[in-house]
């Protein structure tokens, strides 16, 4: 399978940062120059969380568009840097792709809070 544009998304298995497990959720891609890819986690829980977490999330205004099901937010901090190989070995689905209006909000929000 072959990455090639910014924005896409995929259903994958995600392991959970804080210990063993995981679960199956939409993750949004940034392929970089040199091959690898960006993962970044959606979510569709975000009225629960803290003000200060919700200031980490993107949100998807045209999620119905990117193929979701639910509305969903982009978590810009929830990133892993992987292969195009190390993907593939999670036998990721294709889900649909963000409206150029939500790349941008996503970036955007990325480029602030990764400073």
């Amino acid at each position: 399978m072959k990455i090639s544009r910014l924005g896409e998304l995929y259903l994958m298995h995600v392991s959970y940062p804080e210990g063993p497990g995981g679960k199956t959720r939409p993750v949004a891609i940034v392929p970089t120059w040199d091959g690898r890819l960006m993962v970044f986690n959606v979510s569709t829980k975000y009225k629960t969380k803290s003000k200060v977490i919700k200031r980490q999330y993107a949100e998807i205004k045209d999620w119905r568009a990117a193929g979701l099901d639910k509305p969903s937010w982009i978590d810009v901090r929830a990133v892993r840097l992987v292969t195009q190989e190390t993907f593939n070995t999670y036998t990721p689905s294709w889900v649909g792709r963000l409206t150029a209006r939500d790349v941008m909000t996503w970036l955007t929000k990325a480029k602030a809070m990764n400073k």
